[in-house]
């Protein structure tokens, strides 16, 4: 019977398992006594089923700070209150853990070779079993620098049999072929191990140490992977049966590739050593120098080389195959992309459409002129200058409508210069370093951060088990702003995670300024400053001989980067603080404080990069994260899938893909290359602090540098991003996107004069190598805010001049009630049954599901567009202006509201609105009162009122129909 059906029948039966109550009853009874009298009684060696009594390893910590940490804040003594004291359940925990991996034969029979289980109670302090093994204090010392919840050594003969066949420099064990775990010599080592691997083979020792954040789940993560090791060497075995019988079918198709390729070169090892060769093990099968072995961060300094020299450099660096070398197909082929002119024809055909819309408004006016001899009114045609791009997005929709309903669309799966619907082919061998980076500022730890960072983990996890490496770097704005007991608990959970983290003094401390109006891009800056002045320095001191090179450790690294850092932080600002890793690697991941990411993302994306260097920025396409039961929070996220659609449909058909400024990747050296010098400090500068739409700057200066961005959706809206929470918050999100507009186009009025009315950016970007039609696409966009926010001046303005001076109107005049029913057609009709349409055959949905969902959304859409013209007009006019707009952080989660407190809210923040529209419906009403307006001034008919009527209904309707809270009626 084995060690598994023995547990199964120890712990089956109610009688079992009373037993095995008491005996940790009469353990825990042991224990107290043993703490009381301070000296723990000793077991004979010779004892399997019990365990050795524990004692408590204090870990040595790395680093000074670890060090100065006061663990013994975390420490809990015994109240006579308590029934269990705190350390005695992690003792207990220990010895079970112990008994039932001993159970399992997970440690070696043989009495020379240690084993043991180790448990953290406190900040720094382990537990360990058994505590008689000072064979152990090495495996406890390394466990608590690594800074995980629990760990064990599994020393069977599964082990010993991959350890011993081990050739010196290997690396990492392909033990599946998408898990790669990490060896090293000695149990010192374990140390610097990469800790989201959560397994690290001891080649000396002949031990593979396991551990968890989850004490739980230590057992079970043991037991798979003695699976995948018995699997792995029975593929090996097969791989390397050299019998006159051949293997079975089915267990040839089980052998991998992955595994022959190890194989392979391990005997190349091998013969190599035999032969006095210096060679070490990259990744599965890759073979490079034991002295060229690379830095995962490498040299950071500001590159101005080309783009295909600039990305060269961050590919992973292999060894140019030979053609008779089996490993010459680690390296995959280059997918050839090519552009799809579906877009350009899109565009091109809309602003003909434009150009015909504005010619016949100029050939009205002209036949009259020629009728009448009246040609003054020719001088109207001059504004068909502002018509013009104004009147573009609608265009572009009305062309928009008729391609998804007709044209191809398959474009959506296949892949494209712009464009990803298939995953590329996954690279083997040393894959790009990858930093995750987050800005924060004062979010919930429980609600926001948390959970975010346990979604991170998990992909490092899934991305270091294939090969690659991966680190997380918080941008903190708010660490210094909150208080000191939630600043410790950050600062703690950062330090468990091995999260690195840069934070800078707050706004207007001791002198510092926080540019920028929402404060993230000199966030983000901060911190890249930090990294490249870190790097910089350990590049001018890190040694440069090669003899000096090939002495140089993991250890030496780990302390001139500290020392750097130490030194590099005080130059940015005395009060600045940075822990843990801040080096950034090869691609950056930018993401949000409130982002989920698929847990296997990071090596599709680093494939990607690599066989593309063209691509600067790769951005995928975000799903929708629910937190709250609000039908607000439901609605947007239902116009946030259509607008992602949307932007796919487009991006797949040739037009150039939008960079989102999060969930996306970047290359670091594009990023470095096309950096500024910032004309009002003279610092260069990775993102740009004088636009609120930064994101928008860097892909035009990456674009203008020979990068291109990339959509992607084959992680099937894997990225989720959290959505607004309330309408006022949604009404800040739209007035700081037009706002960006405003200040991306045009200058302030008084600057006009002297340096014209666009901006140099804008004027480059019209000037710029892109395509023409992604110019007349992106202008498209940013003049669609000014198109919205014309809505309600433009309907209130038109009601008077129709009302009043209707018969002598100029013939081109548009009545308003007309542009009404083109702007319903072709939006919310439309608009609606070519996203049905489209979203139908491209199979992301049944059509009687869509069609539902369409027409449940249909009210909700409409008042949130009729609502909002006024709150984008006071952005867009606020900019040129000079009025200086503020807003506050965006809501992660939602607090308790009720009646009362939503009534003043609404009035406080939409007063001017409520009482704009409020007068505007009386207005309408007086001005069709015959006893009240003379009857000259009187304004009536349903055509004449009802669009200006109807859009100061919706305004007044936004803050309360789409306000859940208040129409709950909670009090």
């Amino acid at each position: 019977m084995g060690p598994i059906a023995v547990e199964e029948k120890w712990f089956g039966g109610r009688a079992n398992w009373c037993r095995y109550l008491l005996s940790v009853l009469k353990m825990l009874s042991f224990l107290r006594n043993n703490k009381k009298e301070h000296l723990p009684a000793r077991q004979t060696a010779d004892s399997f089923d019990s365990p050795h009594p524990m004692s408590e390893q204090r870990g040595a910590p790395l680093t000074e700070y670890a060090q100065s940490l006061n663990s013994e804040m975390f420490e809990k003594s015994s109240d006579d209150d308590l029934w269990i004291d705190a350390r005695d359940g992690y003792q207990v925990m220990a010895a079970h853990l112990w008994k039932s991996c001993n159970r399992r034969s997970f440690f070696s029979e043989d009495p020379e070779i240690p084993s043991g289980v180790t448990i953290r109670f406190a900040k720094g302090r382990y537990v360990v079993c058994p505590a008689e093994d000072d064979r152990l204090s090495k495996f406890c010392h390394a466990v608590a620098i690594l800074n995980c919840e629990a760990a064990m050594t599994i020393t069977s003969p599964v082990v010993s049999a991959i350890c011993t066949r081990l050739a010196p420099g290997t690396e990492q064990i392909p033990i599946t072929p998408s898990q790669h775990i990490q060896v090293v010599e000695t149990m010192e080592q374990l140390a610097g191990a990469r800790k989201a691997q959560h397994a690290c083979f001891i080649r000396r020792e002949n031990a593979v140490v396991v551990w968890c954040d989850q004490v739980e789940k230590l057992e079970e993560r043991a037991q798979d992977l003695e699976g995948k090791m018995i699997e792995f060497i029975w593929k090996s075995s097969v791989k390397g049966n050299s019998a006159g019988m051949p293997p079975a079918q089915g267990t040839a198709r089980v052998a991998e590739d992955s595994v022959g390729r190890f194989n392979q070169s391990q005997a190349r090892i091998r013969s190599a050593s035999s032969h006095g060769h210096g060679i070490s093990l990259h990744g599965h099968g890759a073979l490079t120098p034991s002295s060229d072995r690379s830095d995962p961060f490498g040299d950071r300094r500001i590159a101005q080389d080309s783009p295909a020299s600039s990305a060269s450099s961050d590919s992973p660096r292999w060894i140019a195959p030979n053609p008779s070398d089996p490993e010459k197909q680690l390296q995959p082929e280059t997918e050839v992309r090519q552009s799809n002119c579906q877009a350009a024809l899109q565009h091109g055909l809309a602003v003909g459409l434009d150009i015909v819309l504005c010619f016949l408004f100029i050939s009205r006016l002209f036949q009259y002129s020629l009728i009448d001899g009246q040609w003054k009114r020719m001088g109207l045609a001059a504004v068909t200058l502002l018509i013009f791009p104004v009147i573009l997005f609608f265009c572009d929709n009305v062309v928009g409508v008729i391609f998804q309903i007709l044209a191809p669309i398959r474009q959506l799966h296949q892949n494209s210069r712009y464009f990803s619907g298939k995953p590329p082919t996954r690279i083997s061998g040393q894959l790009p370093h990858i930093t995750i980076q987050m800005p924060v500022y004062k979010e919930s730890m429980e609600g926001v951060l948390i959970p975010t960072i346990e979604s991170i983990k998990k992909a490092i996890s899934t991305y270091e088990l294939q090969g690659g490496t991966a680190s997380i770097i918080v941008s903190e704005d708010g660490i210094q702003l909150i208080s000191e007991e939630q600043r410790a608990v950050r600062e703690d959970f950062y330090e468990m995670n091995n999260i690195g983290w840069v934070a800078r003094p707050g706004h207007g401390t001791d002198g510092f300024v926080r540019k920028g109006r929402f404060k993230k891009a000199s966030n983000l800056n901060f911190t890249c400053h930090l990294s490249l002045a870190v790097e910089t320095m350990m590049s001018e001191t890190r040694p440069q001989t090669p003899g000096e090179l090939a002495l140089w450790t993991e250890a030496d690294e780990n302390n001139l980067y500290e020392r750097c850092l130490e030194q590099c932080l005080p130059e940015l600002h005395p009060l600045a603080q940075a822990r843990g890793n801040v080096r950034i690697g090869d691609l950056i991941l930018l993401i949000d404080s409130d982002t989920r990411v698929p847990e296997d993302c990071l090596l599709d994306a680093a494939s990607e990069m690599v066989q593309c260097p063209e691509v600067g920025v790769l951005q995928h396409c975000s799903g929708v994260m629910i937190v709250s039961d609000s039908y607000f929070e439901r609605g947007i996220s239902f116009f946030t899938r259509l607008v992602n659609f949307s932007i796919s449909y487009a991006v797949a058909a040739g037009d150039v893909a939008p960079f989102m400024g999060h969930n996306a990747f970047l290359r670091w050296s594009a990023m470095q290359e096309a950096s500024f010098v910032d004309e009002e400090d003279g610092v260069r500068k990775i993102w740009s602090e004088s636009h609120v739409s930064e994101d928008f700057d860097m892909a035009l200066r990456l674009l203008m540098s020979g990068y291109i961005t990339r959509w992607a959706t084959y992680s099937d809206n894997g990225f989720q991003e959290g959505v607004s929470l309330t309408c006022d918050d949604e009404i800040n999100r739209w007035q700081k996107y037009a706002f960006g507009c405003s200040e991306l186009v045009f200058h302030r009025i008084w600057q006009w004069p002297f340096r014209s009315p666009l901006t140099k950016l804008f004027r480059t970007f019209l000037g710029c190598s892109a395509p023409i039609h992604y110019k007349f696409s992106a202008s498209s966009y940013i003049f669609s805010y000014y198109a919205i926010a014309c809505a309600f001046p433009m309907a209130l303005a038109l009601y008077f001049v129709q009302g009043w001076l209707d018969p002598v109107l100029v013939p081109a005049f548009l009545p308003p009630f007309q542009i009404w029913v083109a702007v319903v057609v072709v939006f919310t009709a439309g608009g609606n049954v070519a996203q049905v349409v489209a979203r139908y055959r491209s199979k992301a949905g049944g059509l009687f599901r869509l069609i539902k969902e369409h027409v449940i959304w249909m009210p909700y859409m409409f008042i949130f567009f009729g609502g909002i013209s006024y709150h984008v007009l006071t952005a867009l006019l606020s900019h040129p202006v000079g009025i200086n707009m503020t807003w506050g952080a965006t809501i992660k989660d939602l607090d308790d509201s009720n009646f009362f407190i939503e009534v003043p809210l609404i009035f406080k923040k939409f007063w001017k609105v409520l009482v704009l529209a409020g007068a505007t419906i009386a207005t309408v009403i007086v001005m069709q009162l015959p006893d009240v307006v003379p009857l000259q001034w009187q304004i009536q008919g349903f055509f004449i009122y009802w669009p200006v009527l109807l859009l100061a209904i919706l305004h007044i309707l936004y803050p309360i129909v789409l306000n859940p809270a208040l129409l709950r009626f909670s009090f």
